[in-house]
């Protein structure tokens, strides 16, 4: 049987994360340490792709698929087809047993069992992260009816980590590709709890609508909603205003740097109706919250501006206090050693006269703060953010109302 040097500390160690957003291909294989822990990434991977895979019994049927909008997915299954199908598409285990076994003879058909322990150590983890479940009831083997094996079930947060490792490995210009990312946003939409679904949640509505509508544009946004979810179970554990304020702050940053997307998301804000209006009344009372919604529209769209406006300028808030920790000459220093691209010791800047011009940097001070935020409690108009920004002519600091929709950042000439 293949020997493993793992250590069970590191088998434990291993996170969702570490499986789906790893770059392990940064790591040294000439550093035992870092080779083994690849190899482990690797494996962990692999059994998580086949759920995915095209594996097929021939005879005696050891998994269960379904079907997923087109794509079939496995969503039970026994260690044997897995090992079997791991053999062949795993090649650290394929080097493993080349090295053990050699020339020596053993039959094709036994070679999965050679490494089934190894496989069964990984699913009991992946079983512990919540990716697959054990069923409570052993099932019959089907190459030996005396003994009886484990039946592994695939819930939604196995199948959405497989999803998610299939986008990585797709290429991006494929049918297939565009087929994935639809099912892959779809599944973790539906992961998000029914009560952050009430038709008066207009924001969830309005994010789904946009999410979507990035598709095949702008997949960074996807990327990133999807790396969230992942972050907290799945949406098992969300907090809806954490999702909202994340999603919004990482939308403002691409709004500013991107005039295109910024056109989408106003586009898909000014056209945003809620949930209930587009059912075809079927009664009177029907008609009559029709009717509500109707006039709800703009209201909606209203709260979600604002609700935008405050998200970003309290991440604004939060990033000044930060600056604020820290000491406002030391600030200049490290601004001014940065600008520069040079380091200094203490004797080269009082004997170079430095210290008048570190002294001349501008930083943001307890004054600036203030200002900014008795403007900020004055800004009622919920099209414009209060910012603080940053001449590019002068390098001084000061706050300024920012009208996201009207006005471009490259336009306004400002560093924020």
């Amino acid at each position: 049987m293949l020997q493993s040097n793992t250590n069970k500390l590191t088998i434990k160690s291993i996170t969702i994360e570490d499986i789906l957003y790893r770059d392990v291909e940064k790591l040294e294989s000439n550093n035992d340490e870092e080779k083994e822990y690849k190899e482990e990434i690797s494996l962990y991977r692999d059994i998580i792709r086949f759920i995915l895979s095209d594996y097929k019994d021939k005879y005696n049927p050891e998994i269960e698929k379904d079907d997923m909008n087109g794509i079939p997915i496995i969503v039970s299954f026994r260690i044997w087809p897995l090992c079997k199908w791991l053999f062949n598409n795993n090649k650290d285990l394929q080097d493993a047993y080349e090295e053990e076994y050699g020339s020596r003879r053993v039959a094709i058909e036994k070679r999965p069992t050679k490494i089934k322990g190894k496989v069964a150590r990984r699913l009991e983890r992946l079983v512990q992260l919540g990716l697959f479940d054990i069923d409570e009831n052993k099932v019959k083997s089907q190459r030996n009816k005396g003994l009886e094996t484990l039946l592994y079930h695939v819930p939604r947060s196995g199948i959405l980590v497989a999803l998610t490792l299939d986008l990585q490995n797709c290429d991006k210009g494929s049918d297939r590709y565009k087929k994935m990312l639809l099912l892959t946003l779809n599944e973790y939409l539906i992961s998000i709890p029914p009560n952050y679904k009430n038709y008066d949640n207009y924001y969830y509505y309005f994010l789904k609508t946009l999410l979507t509508k990035c598709i095949n544009k702008y997949d960074d946004i996807l990327d990133y909603f999807f790396y969230y979810m992942s972050k907290h179970s799945f949406g098992f554990l969300i907090n809806f205003h954490d999702l909202r304020y994340t999603m919004n702050n990482f939308i403002f940053e691409k709004i500013l740097n991107d005039n295109n997307f910024r056109e989408l998301f106003y586009e898909t804000l000014n056209n945003f109706k809620t949930p209930l209006f587009s059912k075809e009344p079927q009664d009177k009372l029907d008609k009559k919250i029709l009717d509500t919604e109707l006039k709800n529209i703009e209201k909606s769209r209203h709260m979600i501006k604002v609700c935008f406006k405050s998200d970003i300028e309290s991440q604004i808030d939060k990033d000044m206090w930060e600056s604020l920790k820290y000491d406002t000459h030391m600030m200049k220093s490290f601004q001014y050693t940065n600008s520069q691209k040079k380091r200094f010791i203490p004797n080269h800047v009082y004997k170079n006269g430095l210290y008048e011009k570190i002294e001349r940097e501008k930083v943001i001070n307890h004054q600036i703060r203030n200002e900014w935020e008795i403007i900020k409690n004055n800004n009622l108009n919920s099209n414009k953010i209060t910012m603080i920004v940053k001449c590019q002519r002068c390098s001084h600091i000061f706050s300024y109302l920012y009208n996201i929709e009207s006005q471009t950042w490259d336009a306004v000439g400002l560093k924020p």
